[in-house]
């Protein structure tokens, strides 16, 4: 399991909502950074830069869906 995976278990959906924002901003970056990776990796083509700079866009989303629940 990956270490932002393993953050977001540790806290659980309502303790990641009591977090301060900087730190629930850091699981989700952490989380984006994770899929970045696996894009990248994959067999599919992904430009690195371009993911990178999406980045802020990914953790905001991230973010949003872990709010929602």
């Amino acid at each position: 399991m990956s270490e932002a995976l393993k953050a977001i278990a540790a806290t659980g959906n309502l303790a990641y909502n009591k977090l301060q924002p900087d730190a629930q901003r850091g699981i989700a970056g952490s989380i984006a950074l994770e899929l970045i990776l696996g894009a990248v990796s994959s067999d599919k083509p992904h430009d690195l830069e371009t993911e990178l700079n999406k980045l802020s866009e990914y953790v905001d989303k991230i973010q949003a869906a872990l709010k929602a629940r």
